[in-house]
């Protein structure tokens, strides 16, 4: 390996081919190639070369790759030799860091092999255990205890475990946050011990977890997030200490000042622990009853797993029609987890009770409507897939039940696979009565079928289909705002400001049942999101401030949007609303509060440009003036960290705030201001932006230098202006000025002299 052919990667070569190679098993995984395959791959391209690298980090990603790629042996020799020749090299203050980044990867290798990577894992333990705490880290600590675990080393991870919470000790910063520490230690322990099997310990770590939550004193921070978590590992630790938790969960949320959204999201969660928990114990009714109450779609779930675990508690219960509705429920709305398991369970309900006419109709129903859903196409299995809808309909049908899910079912089959929307509509707006089916989905065809049937100008006139689910409401209007349009692909004129009125009215209904359900925790399934809440508060705003200039309502959305669940947008909105009302202390803070967010949340859609311009000029009317210098530093620092292609994008938006800000900077710091400007000048002017070079000239003007700010004045009305009422009007300034820099020049010249 060390003998370098023409072949060899090292350096800047080395970390090319490991960037390409790491980013090509991604995008591998990514499109769900098979695991084999995807070794395969690794193997013959790493093959191809050989390696040396010469630094830890390189070392590290280099052994990684063999070991993915199955080549255990290649990498453990790139630690053994190109990794022990970086440690001979590096300072000594690096030696332990970059040792133990050895030996962790060497764990890592050799982890499919527990019994063979033993001896590794203990040294490993050792030389961190060994380093002064402050040399220690979280992250070292975490992942040796979870490769531990992974190895089922259960001793060494529990080792890792209270190593780990000695270093959390050893912190000053975690003083607040000593009794969290202390669970979560317990909580490790406890997983440990109930991988291992040991029941018995399991249990006594669990009572010391919540031992130490519950003698926290007032100056430990525990919030109900940190209960929440407790909560959800004793439900299989120790379910009957969950009661004990939920009650503090409660009392934390009843005691706080948080909104509304944020208490009834903890809420819901903390009923789902209950439930779970109470189930474990053997309280089958009770673990039902406390999950009406958590069978909510929340912000923080990627499934809907809780649904599946209700549907199985339903059937043990024996409540086998509220079992057959729920799983109806799932597979009609295609909910990740409970699609498939209804599904499933829905095969095994039919196989038990064949084609009687006692059957439940839901169950067929599933299946049919899983039939037309490529997720879950699998239970046709070898069947004809229109032979399997029609059977499954049937059946459904038997003993003439007038069931609207039936229509509903129809209705979208006969969209999507006959295009017969005159024959679905009626069948559509029969299922949506029932508040259960008008989904955004069939409401949406409902408008699609109307339109379609009616014309978009006929179809807007005619009743809106009531919907009685806030996320519904919102996935209707944004659909209608964005997609319809392109889903009829009409060739007429399309009516947006009606289409947005109508979108309006549904994020409006979608506003009022989120709330509700906020306030009283009564609603249906999609009405818990926060985070759908907020956006839903955003386009509503968005339209209040464009289409009806209701600023105050918009501030008021946005401001709940944040409440909720905020993000760049509810700031930048309040802050575009502000400055409309011509509210401009309030514009400034807005700003300000958008460009802080931005910078610790992140905002890719952030323009600065577009406001500093207009910021300026506040800040110069409210006698603000120093604090222009701030946002042209906040300008750079937004503009350093663009890419090449967004820098061509911004240049005009870039170039004219910062002539601005010059100009109304120089109002109170001329000097600071004309230097910043000459320092720029001339690549301002090489740009091409004519209100950027005019507002240029103007500060030279101001100043005095009226020979300079001529000649800019000159090349402004000579450069590309937009073709557009904008651009016009940039124009008409530019010339205007021109022709008052000219007067001033004869002005100042005495009459006596022949000036050339």
């Amino acid at each position: 390996m060390h003998n370098l052919t023409p072949s060899t990667l090292s350096a800047g070569a080395l970390e090319a081919f490991l960037d390409v190679t790491e980013e090509a098993l991604e995008q591998q995984f990514q499109s769900e190639l098979a695991p084999p395959l995807i070794q395969g791959n690794l193997r013959s391209a790493m093959q191809r070369y050989q390696f040396r690298a010469d630094t830890i980090e390189s070392v590290r990603r280099l052994a990684s790759l063999w070991s993915r790629a199955g080549e255990g042996d290649a990498a453990l020799q790139v630690l053994d030799q190109d990794g022990q020749a970086v440690l001979a090299a590096v300072p000594g203050d690096e030696y332990d860091d970059t040792q133990l980044t050895l030996a962790m990867t060497r764990v890592e290798v050799l982890s499919d092999s527990p019994a063979r990577a033993l001896p590794d894992a203990e040294a490993a333990y050792a030389l961190l255990s060994s380093m002064a705490h402050d040399a220690q880290s979280q992250e070292a600590w975490s992942y040796l205890c979870s490769l531990a675990g992974r190895m089922g080393l259960f001793e060494l991870e529990r080792r890792c475990v209270d190593g780990h919470h000695a270093y959390q000790c050893a912190q000053a910063a975690r003083l607040p946050y000593r009794a969290y520490d202390k669970g979560c230690a317990a909580l490790r322990r406890a997983h440990s011990y109930a991988r291992e099997e040991a029941s018995g310990p399991a249990l006594t770590a669990a009572a010391e977890a919540l031992q130490a939550f519950q003698e926290a004193g007032p100056e430990q921070d525990l919030d109900a997030e940190d209960w929440l978590h407790l909560g959800d590992s004793l439900v299989t630790l120790m379910p009957q200490g969950v009661a004990a938790v939920v009650e503090r969960v409660h009392a934390l949320t009843s005691a706080t000042t948080w909104p509304l959204p944020r208490r009834r999201d903890i809420a819901v969660r903390a009923a789902r622990v209950q439930a779970r928990a109470l189930y474990q114990q053997g309280a089958l009714a009770e673990a039902l009853d406390a999950a009406r109450v958590g069978r909510y779609a929340l912000s923080c779930d990627d499934d809907d797993v809780f649904s599946a675990l209700v549907l199985d508690w339903l059937l043990e219960a024996g409540r086998h029609s509220q079992a057959a509705e729920l799983a109806f429920e799932s597979a009609f709305n295609e909910r990740a987890v409970s699609l498939d398991h209804a599904c499933r369970v829905a095969l095994a309900q039919l196989a038990d009770t064949g084609v009687s006419s006692g059957s439940n109709p839901y169950w067929p129903l599933v299946l049919a409507w899983a039939s037309t859903v490529d997720a879950t196409r699998w239970v046709v299995g070898q069947e004809d897939p229109a032979e399997f809808f029609e059977a499954h309909l049937r059946l459904a049908r038997k003993g003439n039940v007038a069931l609207p899910a039936i229509d509903a079912v129809q209705g979208l089959y006969l969209i999507d696979n006959a295009h017969d929307y005159a024959a679905a509509l009626p069948l559509l707006e029969s299922a949506a009565r029932d508040p259960g089916l008008a989904s955004s989905q069939v409401v949406l065809k409902i408008w699609e079928c109307r339109m379609r049937l009616h014309g978009v100008e006929r179809a807007l006139q005619m009743p809106l289909v009531e919907v009685a689910c806030a996320g519904w409401c919102y996935h209707i209007g944004v659909v209608l705002q964005n997609d319809m349009r392109e889903e009829l692909a009409t060739g007429s004129a399309w009516p947006k400001q009606a289409v947005d009125a109508m979108a309006a009215r549904y994020y409006e209904r979608g506003a009022a049942l989120f709330e509700h359900f906020f306030a009283t925790g009564q609603g249906m399934y999609r009405d818990a999101d926060v985070h759908v809440y907020s956006m839903l508060c955003n386009n509503l705003a968005i339209h209040y401030r464009i289409n009806t200039s209701d600023y105050h309502a918009a501030i008021t959305l946005h401001r709940k949007g944040i409440a909720a669940s905020a993000f760049a947008e509810h700031y930048e909105g309040v802050m575009y609303c502000l400055f409309l009302l011509e509210d401009e202390p309030g514009y400034i803070e807005a700003a300000d509060q958008l460009w802080q967010f931005a910078a610790a949340c992140g905002y890719s859609r952030h323009l600065p440009a577009r406001y500093i311009l207009d910021l300026a000029q506040c800040l110069h009317r409210q006698e603000r003036g120093a604090e222009i210098a701030v946002w042209l530093q906040r300008l750079e620092q937004w503009w350093n960290a663009l890419e090449e292609d967004e820098r061509s994008e911004q240049a005009g938006d870039y170039w004219n705030a910062m002539s601005v800000a010059f100009y109304f900077m120089g109002y109170s710091q001329e000097a600071d201001a004309l230097a910043r400007l000459d320092a720029v000048l001339l690549e301002l002017c090489a740009a091409d932006q004519p209100m950027a070079t005019r507002m240029a000239a103007n500060s030279l003007s101001r100043a005095g230098q009226h020979e300079r700010a001529l000649a800019l004045y000159r090349q402004a009305v000579t450069q590309t202006f937009p073709p557009d009422q904008w651009g016009s009007a940039q124009r008409a300034y530019a010339q205007r000025d021109l022709a008052e820099c000219e007067r001033q020049i004869r002005a100042s010249r005495p009459w006596w002299r022949i000036w050339k």
